[in-house]
């Protein structure tokens, strides 16, 4: 997004990750012209209202009560993108063939620039240099091209929709898994009985906050000495009587808000 090459922001919020997997990719495009061809004229205003949210600034801050800049409401951005692209997966088959090859080239574009931009980033902004991967950005980019092309070929050649389920099960799975290795390597794993300053400080925080409850079940305010670098997750973690966020501090006068 433009915050994470202008804004200079930090990386944790705005450098968030829009992937989906291959096969929706590809069937987004054809589930694009038959929803033109069927004129569901709203299927442009939904697209172009994404975009638009995609690539300026104010959801990013909206959606974090305005008070940072944060990008994992791009949640909604991909689920609503894999809830359409699903649509098609029945109707691939009657799909004209260039539809599907012009898909093909979107995909691999898209993955292309996608490649260039990390790239580009890892070199120029400090804030990505600890995230620098095992390969280039560019190596990483030609095999992800050389799976699309798998998956396309596949896709296409597959003419029952029975058997699509099954190969689209199978690469699901195989993305998700890597994925969550990636995330897992990139992210690191930490000790629950060292995260947040300790156990023993924790279990003693969430005693207090279960009292603080019984005498007063409202919503409210929350601050702990707790609360520093490594205790963004406090709130959630201890149970605090507020909304799910990071810090209950973004519970500022809820109450007041509560009643309209």
């Amino acid at each position: 997004t433009p915050l994470t090459q202008f804004g200079n922001e930090s990386y944790d919020n705005v450098a968030t990750n829009i992937y989906s997997y291959v096969p929706m990719m590809l069937f987004f495009f054809p589930a694009f012209v038959r929803s033109m061809k069927e004129k569901k004229w709203s299927v442009i205003v939904a697209t172009v209202l994404m975009l638009f949210a995609l690539e300026t600034p104010f959801c990013y801050y909206m959606f974090f009560g305005f008070t940072a800049p944060y990008g994992r409401w791009e949640l909604f951005f991909i689920t609503s993108f894999i809830t359409f692209s699903g649509l098609e997966i029945d109707h691939y088959s009657d799909e004209p063939k260039w539809t599907k090859f012009t898909s093909y080239g979107l995909v691999i574009s898209l993955t292309i620039f996608a490649g260039v931009m990390a790239q580009h980033l890892i070199d120029t902004n400090d804030n990505f240099i600890q995230r620098s991967p095992y390969i280039s950005a560019y190596g990483a980019t030609a095999v992800m091209c050389l799976y699309v092309t798998a998956v396309a070929v596949i896709m296409f050649l597959i003419k029952k929709p029975e058997k699509r389920h099954s190969w689209l099960m199978c690469f699901v799975a195989f993305e998700a898994a890597i994925m969550g290795f990636l995330t897992i390597e990139g992210h690191w794993c930490g000790s629950f009985e060292s995260a947040n300053n300790g156990l023993f400080y924790n279990n003693e925080l969430y005693k207090v906050n279960q009292k603080i409850k019984n005498d007063d079940d409202s919503y409210y305010r929350c601050w702990s000495y707790l609360q520093n670098e490594s205790g963004r997750n406090d709130g959630m973690r201890n149970d605090y009587n507020g909304l799910g966020c990071f810090h209950s501090i973004y519970n500022f006068n809820l109450n007041k808000s509560d009643t309209f």
